[in-house]
Protein backbone atom coordinates (compact mmCIF):
# COMPACT_ATOMS: atom_id res chain seq x y z
CA UNK A 1 0.00 0.00 0.00
CA UNK A 2 2.46 2.43 0.98
CA UNK A 3 4.58 1.42 -2.01
CA UNK A 4 2.45 2.36 -4.40
CA UNK A 5 0.89 5.82 -3.02
CA UNK A 6 4.71 6.78 -2.87
CA UNK A 7 5.19 5.63 -6.43
CA UNK A 8 1.92 7.15 -7.23
CA UNK A 9 2.79 10.63 -5.55
CA UNK A 10 6.53 10.43 -6.85
CA UNK A 11 5.84 9.84 -9.84
CA UNK A 12 2.89 12.76 -10.18
CA UNK A 13 5.06 14.92 -9.47
CA UNK A 14 7.64 14.11 -11.51
CA UNK A 15 6.01 13.90 -14.42
CA UNK A 16 3.94 17.14 -13.38
CA UNK A 17 7.63 19.07 -13.72
CA UNK A 18 8.65 17.12 -16.80
CA UNK A 19 8.01 19.12 -20.52
CA UNK A 20 5.60 17.75 -22.75
CA UNK A 21 8.03 16.47 -25.46
CA UNK A 22 9.55 13.86 -22.93
CA UNK A 23 6.62 12.37 -22.35
CA UNK A 24 6.34 9.85 -25.56
CA UNK A 25 9.27 7.35 -22.99
CA UNK A 26 8.21 6.08 -20.21
CA UNK A 27 9.14 7.46 -16.95
CA UNK A 28 12.00 6.21 -15.81
CA UNK A 29 13.63 4.22 -18.33
CA UNK A 30 17.06 5.53 -16.56
CA UNK A 31 18.34 6.20 -13.23
CA UNK A 32 17.47 8.86 -11.31
CA UNK A 33 20.14 11.48 -9.84
CA UNK A 34 18.82 12.37 -6.04
CA UNK A 35 21.95 15.24 -4.59
CA UNK A 36 21.98 16.11 -1.14
CA UNK A 37 23.35 19.74 -0.10
CA UNK A 38 24.98 17.91 3.20
CA UNK A 39 27.52 15.90 4.54
CA UNK A 40 26.95 12.19 3.70
CA UNK A 41 25.78 10.70 7.68
CA UNK A 42 23.58 13.49 8.55
CA UNK A 43 19.87 13.77 9.04
CA UNK A 44 19.29 14.87 6.02
CA UNK A 45 21.51 12.01 3.67
CA UNK A 46 19.90 9.58 6.02
CA UNK A 47 16.22 10.13 5.26
CA UNK A 48 16.89 10.86 1.97
CA UNK A 49 18.86 7.27 1.44
CA UNK A 50 15.97 5.86 2.87
CA UNK A 51 13.41 7.64 0.52
CA UNK A 52 15.37 6.84 -2.73
CA UNK A 53 15.73 3.09 -2.02
CA UNK A 54 12.25 2.69 -1.86
CA UNK A 55 11.63 5.15 -4.28
CA UNK A 56 13.74 2.87 -6.68
CA UNK A 57 12.10 -0.29 -5.69
CA UNK A 58 8.81 1.11 -6.45
CA UNK A 59 9.82 2.66 -9.61
CA UNK A 60 12.16 -0.13 -10.87
CA UNK A 61 15.33 2.27 -11.64
CA UNK A 62 18.14 2.58 -9.50
CA UNK A 63 18.24 5.99 -7.61
CA UNK A 64 21.94 6.94 -6.95
CA UNK A 65 22.28 9.86 -4.40
CA UNK A 66 25.22 12.54 -4.34
CA UNK A 67 26.33 14.31 -1.43
CA UNK A 68 27.42 17.88 -2.85
CA UNK A 69 27.99 19.69 0.71
CA UNK A 70 28.65 23.58 0.67
CA UNK A 71 28.70 27.13 0.50
CA UNK A 72 25.22 27.08 2.61
CA UNK A 73 23.81 24.08 0.18
CA UNK A 74 24.58 26.38 -2.71
CA UNK A 75 26.69 24.02 -4.82
CA UNK A 76 23.55 21.06 -4.78
CA UNK A 77 21.25 23.45 -5.62
CA UNK A 78 22.79 25.01 -8.62
CA UNK A 79 23.99 21.90 -9.85
CA UNK A 80 20.21 20.61 -9.32
CA UNK A 81 18.75 24.25 -11.49
CA UNK A 82 21.01 23.98 -13.96
CA UNK A 83 20.09 20.13 -14.57
CA UNK A 84 17.75 19.15 -17.83
CA UNK A 85 14.24 19.67 -16.37
CA UNK A 86 12.93 16.04 -17.12
CA UNK A 87 12.45 14.30 -13.52
CA UNK A 88 15.55 12.35 -13.41
CA UNK A 89 17.72 15.28 -11.21
CA UNK A 90 15.67 15.87 -7.53
CA UNK A 91 17.13 18.11 -4.69
CA UNK A 92 16.58 17.64 -0.94
CA UNK A 93 16.35 20.91 -0.04
CA UNK A 94 15.73 22.45 3.31
CA UNK A 95 15.03 26.13 4.66
CA UNK A 96 18.05 27.29 3.70
CA UNK A 97 18.31 26.64 0.27
CA UNK A 98 14.60 27.54 -0.51
CA UNK A 99 14.15 30.69 1.60
CA UNK A 100 16.96 31.82 3.70
CA UNK A 101 19.68 31.73 1.14
CA UNK A 102 17.62 34.44 -1.46
CA UNK A 103 17.64 36.71 1.38
CA UNK A 104 21.37 36.15 2.66
CA UNK A 105 23.29 35.90 -0.87
CA UNK A 106 22.79 38.61 -3.40
CA UNK A 107 24.16 36.64 -6.35
CA UNK A 108 22.97 33.41 -5.90
CA UNK A 109 23.52 31.26 -8.82
CA UNK A 110 20.08 30.00 -8.77
CA UNK A 111 16.11 30.83 -8.48
CA UNK A 112 14.40 28.62 -6.43
CA UNK A 113 10.74 29.98 -7.46
CA UNK A 114 11.83 29.73 -11.05
CA UNK A 115 14.50 26.92 -11.17
CA UNK A 116 13.09 24.61 -8.76
CA UNK A 117 9.80 22.83 -8.56
CA UNK A 118 8.57 21.30 -5.16
CA UNK A 119 7.79 18.13 -5.22
CA UNK A 120 6.83 16.54 -1.27
CA UNK A 121 7.35 17.27 1.93
CA UNK A 122 10.37 14.67 2.16
CA UNK A 123 10.78 14.88 6.17
CA UNK A 124 9.57 17.28 8.94
CA UNK A 125 12.46 17.57 11.49
CA UNK A 126 11.90 19.42 14.83
CA UNK A 127 14.85 21.60 15.85
CA UNK A 128 15.35 22.30 19.19
CA UNK A 129 17.78 24.78 21.18
CA UNK A 130 18.82 23.69 24.57
CA UNK A 131 21.47 25.03 27.28
CA UNK A 132 22.69 23.93 30.70
CA UNK A 133 20.34 24.66 33.35
CA UNK A 134 22.59 26.86 35.12
CA UNK A 135 23.39 29.12 32.23
CA UNK A 136 20.83 31.81 33.23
Amino acid sequence: MFQGVLRMLFSAALAAAMPAASWAADYPDRPIRWLVPFSAGGGSDLATRIVARHVGQTLGQPVVVENRPGAATIVAAQEAARAQPDGYTVLTAGMSTLALNPWLYDDLPYDPQQQLTPVSTLVALPIVLVAAPDSG
